[in-house]
């Protein structure tokens, strides 16, 4: 299948966020808008289908949402019927996915860019290579050679993407005075490299090599998409909706939706820890 061109709509429905298919999302946003017809959610039937096509040949929720960018609840939600509708960028990830991208073996090679993103992102945050080794069950050594790799074993980027659920907005050991060296240690060496937070990045990105950390992650600006993103997450919250059903509807993750307050200051709308 040719893959459509950039800058237009079908390639940003299709994953891609370059600034050139931004702008040509917000423009037919715009568009649609001004003629009362701007509907960003479709019926979630085609991608259960594809969903269960994909189950009933061996793939997993897990899989499915490796290949598709999202997270296996997201999957879930929406092959159980629990949401009715989908964001066209999310029917378009999942409608993308093969089966030959959920059956590959455990030993199978991916690429790398959100292994290296979720790892450096914990590195920024303050979590030292050791902790973060300790956690996937591998020497520091080899920790090292995940921070900089291309390409990584299936089975590995699933490791790390458990441990980046896990540790993301958790606070770095700090107990003792050799720990809070170390974790001061490591941020000052993810600034060196240009690694960011991750606060900079939004779940749904983290995976796509074309994508950047956000414009104004620290405050210093927003970017029209964060704006409208923002914009879509408050409607949809002064409908009574929970997290986890805004994050379906917006077709990211409940950290995204998270990450999205934090970077506005809308604390009141902060989960409970």
């Amino acid at each position: 299948m040719t893959e459509p061109e950039h800058g237009t709509l079908e390639a940003y429905l299709g994953g891609c966020r370059c600034a050139a298919c931004q702008v040509a999302y917000r423009r037919q946003r715009r568009r649609l808008k001004a003629y009362g017809r701007w509907e960003p959610f479709t019926d979630a039937g085609p991608s259960r289908e594809h969903i269960r096509a994909l189950t009933g040949a061996g793939g997993s929720y897990y899989r499915i949402g490796l290949a598709a960018g999202l997270t296996a609840a997201n999957i879930t939600c929406i092959a159980d019927s629990t949401y009715g509708k989908v964001r066209l960028a999310t029917e378009a990830r999942i409608l993308a996915v093969r089966k030959a991208d959920v059956l590959a073996p455990s030993k199978s090679w991916m690429d790398g860019t959100g292994t290296r993103r979720r790892l450096q992102a914990l590195v920024a945050a303050g979590h030292t290579q050791s902790v973060l080794a300790t956690g996937l069950g591998m020497w520091p050594t080899n920790l090292r050679l995940l921070l900089d790799a291309q390409r990584v074993q299936i089975v590995t980027a699933l490791k790390v993407r458990d441990l980046y659920d896990r540790l993301w907005n958790a606070e770095p050991l700090s107990a003792t005075s050799r720990q809070r060296s170390d974790s001061a240690a490591a941020r000052e060496r993810a600034r060196e490299r240009g690694w960011v937070p991750p606060l900079a990045w939004d779940d749904d990105d983290l995976d796509n090599p074309a994508a950047s950390p956000a414009e104004g992650w620290q405050r210093s600006a927003t970017r029209p998409a964060a704006e409208e993103r923002l914009a879509d997450a408050l409607e949809l919250f002064s409908y009574g909706l929970t997290y986890e059903t805004v994050a379906a509807r917006l077709g990211i993750t409940v950290n995204s939706v998270e990450r999205i307050l934090l970077r506005h200051d809308c604390y009141v709308l902060r989960r409970a820890s």
